[in-house]
C-alpha cells in the first residue's frame, strides 16, 4: 500500500515538473513580446513566427536562437550566408543533423514565419 501511495505520487510529481519544464522552455513569459524587437517595429509575418518558434524551436535553439542545450545558434548572420533562404527553410521542412521534420506539422505560411523571424533575428542590433 504504502509502495502504491509513493509510487503514485512520484508519477504526480514527474508528470507535474514535467508540465512546468515544457512551459517554460515554450514561452518566456514576455506576452508574446519578440526578444531584442521593439514592440511597434515587428511586422506580424515576424510575430507569428516568433510565436511558433517560441513554441517548436527554444528549448534546443535558445530563446532567442542564441543556441541551446541541443541546438545550434539560429541567429548568426552567418547561418544565411552559408544556408541562404531556401537552405534555411529546407532544415525546417526536412530537418537535419538530429533536428526533426517540421514539414508536416506547420503549413507554408508558418514555415514562412519562421524563417522571416529567423531573419530578423539575424539582422538585429547587438
Amino acid at each position: 500500500m504504502v509502495n502504491e501511495w509513493a509510487r503514485s505520487l512520484l508519477v504526480a510529481s514527474a508528470v507535474v515538473l514535467a508540465g512546468l519544464a515544457v512551459g517554460s522552455c515554450a514561452s518566456d513569459g514576455d506576452g508574446g513580446a519578440v526578444p531584442g524587437f521593439p514592440d511597434d517595429s515587428v511586422p506580424v509575418e515576424v510575430r507569428e513566427g516568433a510565436d511558433i518558434y517560441r513554441a517548436r524551436c527554444a528549448s534546443c535553439h535558445g530563446s532567442a536562437g542564441e543556441g541551446g542545450p541541443i541546438g545550434p545558434p539560429v541567429d548568426s548572420p552567418d547561418m544565411w550566408d552559408e544556408l541562404g533562404e531556401e537552405g534555411v527553410r529546407a532544415v525546417i521542412v526536412d530537418g537535419a543533423e538530429g533536428m526533426p521534420a517540421y514539414g508536416d506539422a506547420l503549413d507554408d505560411d508558418e514555415i514562412d514565419a519562421v524563417v522571416a523571424y529567423l531573419r530578423a533575428l539575424s539582422e538585429r542590433d547587438g
